[in-house]
């Protein structure tokens, strides 16, 4: 979970692209970056970033799961949601079913890649929207 505290500058020192894949090698001050490691989550612009090899592997897997009505509107477009444990940022939503995209790091490093179709997983929704949700209820309870 991020802090929110912003804990250094960094700055993008190469950018490549292939496809619709995209690695940013990112330089930062030396008290931030011994501590990070292969697959750990870094917030870049507010963006949540995987910490990989910057190696191209193979294109993202995008995974789309269907939730119960009385979830959906706790995942919206951008939000924050696990997949058995996994913490994955939403990259779209529909009527019955939202969508996420495993990097080819989130391939190697979890179960999620050798899911098959109608396979049940668990689902956490974004803390924001259960708060969200609460007080929106307890509003309309007056």
């Amino acid at each position: 979970m991020f802090s929110g505290i912003i804990q250094t500058k960094g700055r993008v020192s190469q950018v490549h692209q292939q496809g619709l894949e995209m690695t940013l090698t990112i330089t930062a001050p030396s008290l931030m970056t011994p501590s990070l490691k292969i697959g750990d989550s870094i917030a870049v612009n507010g963006i949540c970033l995987t910490v990989t090899t910057r190696q191209s592997d193979a294109h993202a897997l995008r995974l789309l799961i269907s939730l119960p009505s009385e979830y959906r509107a706790l995942v919206v477009t951008k939000g924050s949601v696990a997949v058995d444990g996994v913490s994955l940022t939403v990259v779209a939503v529909m009527e019955t079913t939202f969508e996420v995209d495993l990097i080819p790091h989130s391939q190697a490093v979890t179960t999620l890649s050798k899911l098959q179709v109608g396979t049940l997983v668990n689902v956490e929704t974004d803390i924001l929207g259960k708060y969200l949700a609460r007080q929106l209820a307890l509003e309309g309870s007056h």
